[in-house]
């Protein structure tokens, strides 16, 4: 029988016990709380991407194979060589070719022209990946039309 206790209390112990568990809350029924959503359809405009992070900025726009990087870096340090690549629609990757690629430095703005493969069309793009030196910096996003 004390056996039988001692288990008892273990068992409390490992479950936390009589304490209650938490109640779920309710979104507020009160004008401007809780989740906003919208109808609006967004455009985008084909072939153009832009990524903003960290005080850097950089668009790229692509027109048939070929595109232009322009970035403008403010972020306090050096970015390396820049590239690209992209994850199509059909999921390949797709590396993007810098012509004459350089580093650009703080406080500076600097633009490059990409040639992507023939595959890859405004239409196939699935993701855009910004790379500086050779490291990630990450996805750009479509642009929105204004």
């Amino acid at each position: 029988m004390a056996s039988l206790f001692v288990l008892a209390l273990l068992v409390a112990a490992c479950t936390g016990g009589g304490e209650p568990s938490p109640t779920p809350t309710t979104a507020s029924s009160e004008p401007g709380s809780g989740v906003v959503t919208s109808s609006e359809d967004v455009t985008y405009v084909p072939g153009a991407f832009e990524y903003r992070f960290n005080n850097i900025t950089a668009t790229f726009t692509l027109e048939g194979s070929t595109g232009t990087l322009s970035v403008k870096n403010a972020s306090g340090a050096e970015l390396g060589d820049p590239g690209l690549y992209v994850l199509g629609i059909d999921d390949k990757r797709y590396e993007g070719t810098v012509a004459s690629p350089l580093t650009t430095p703080d406080g500076s703005e600097s633009e490059f022209e990409v040639t992507l493969p023939a595959k890859v069309t405004s239409e196939s793009i699935g993701l855009l990946v910004l790379l500086f030196g050779g490291k990630n910096y990450g996805a750009m996003a479509p642009t929105p039309q204004a």
